[in-house]
């Protein structure tokens, strides 16, 4: 076990960490293909976006403006005074691309993974789960698998993004236990 945390542990430096260890840029984003799009919405939403019918393939440049527009969002509409500052490394973003009434949307799942030690050793499990089944364990499994946890909060929420007005339409978080 201790051998597969520091694999995990040296996989994530070699992807991006910096002298605290936080998950930057393109290493904590995963962009789920028009075949895997429905399985992410439908995993993570409690309720997921209404008249979705079709998926298309977003980019990186199909983000919005990365988290400062993200932020800004949350402070005005939905964040209360009692939620810290935002750190945004800390954070896996799982997104696809979703049609509604042919309009072009941008999905975007916020999973809270602490820092990149904190992340290896949480989600180590999985990795040691497939071992046991026989399968080719990978620390990439998240790009292609839905990250969902029950509860936490604010800290692990949903976005809808129109790419064409640049507005969010609509939001969803995890309750509280």
């Amino acid at each position: 076990m201790k051998n597969l945390f520091a694999t995990v542990i040296s996989m994530l430096a070699v992807i991006g960490l910096n002298a605290e260890p936080t998950l930057s840029g393109d290493a904590r984003t995963a962009i789920f293909s028009e075949e895997l799009a429905p399985l992410l919405v439908s995993r993570v939403c409690y309720r997921p976006p209404e008249r979705i019918v079709s998926y298309w393939l977003p980019s990186l440049s199909d983000l919005p403006n990365a988290e400062e527009t993200t932020e800004k969002f949350l402070r005005e509409r939905v964040l209360h005074e009692e939620c810290p500052e935002w750190k945004w490394p800390h954070y896996i973003r799982q997104v696809a691309g979703v049609v509604i009434d042919g309009r072009k949307f941008v999905f975007v799942s916020y999973y809270y993974a602490g820092s990149a030690d904190a992340w290896a050793q949480k989600e180590s499990w999985r990795i040691e789960e497939r071992k046991r089944r026989g399968e080719q364990p990978s620390v990439d499994w998240w790009r292609s698998e839905p990250l969902y946890i029950i509860d936490g909060g604010y800290r692990y929420f949903r976005v809808l993004y129109d790419p064409e007005t640049k507005q969010f339409v609509w939001y969803e978080q995890n309750g509280d236990a």
